[in-house]
């Protein structure tokens, strides 16, 4: 069900991540924002994750440009199950982070890590034009928790628990329209 891309495609980011970060230097010395974090902050993340994956949903059914960008993305995806959306969630909330408030983060600061991250979001239709600015958006967000905490487990399961909730609700949703 479509695992090898996912693994290929994140296995891959985490891959360059690690070859950036060794090559500048990142990695001399345990990275700080490896450390183990606050049980606290972790059970932070999962809750501000389930309240912004519900207004998301929420802002999909009022907002035209944010409905056209979610049936976008929903139509995108291959047919799955909600264990392919849990692998996803995890894979894509851990690999970016790791590469983008971990490596890119430490060696371009707050803004330009941001900017790279919504830049990897560039849909393929004119009408996803929202989403490199929304992801850029979440990313500079996840970039200042990445920064305040000191650690990246925050962010990563933040961005892990938003990711398999929309995309579990996408799926639920186009198998409701077929």
């Amino acid at each position: 069900m479509h695992y090898r891309m996912l693994f290929g495609f994140y296995g891959g980011m985490a891959l360059i991540a690690c070859l950036v970060g060794y090559v500048f230097g990142v990695f001399e010395g345990w990275p700080s924002w490896l450390r183990v974090p606050e049980a606290r902050d972790c059970g932070l993340g999962v809750i501000v994750a389930l309240l912004a994956a519900y207004l998301m949903l929420l802002l999909s059914k009022q907002i035209a440009f944010m409905e056209n960008l979610y049936v976008e993305l929903s139509q995108a995806l291959p047919p799955r199950d909600w264990r392919w959306n849990a692998t996803a969630g995890i894979l894509s909330g851990f690999a970016e982070e790791f590469a983008f408030r971990g490596v890119a983060l430490d060696l371009l600061g707050p803004l330009w890590s941001s900017i790279l991250f919504g830049l990897l979001h560039i849909g393929w239709k004119r009408s996803m034009w929202f989403w490199p600015l929304y992801a850029g958006g979440i990313g500079w967000v996840l970039a200042e928790v990445t920064l305040a905490t000191g650690t990246l487990w925050p962010a990563s399961i933040f961005h892990a628990v938003y990711n398999a909730v929309l995309l579990q609700k996408m799926g639920s949703e186009l198998s409701d329209r077929e």
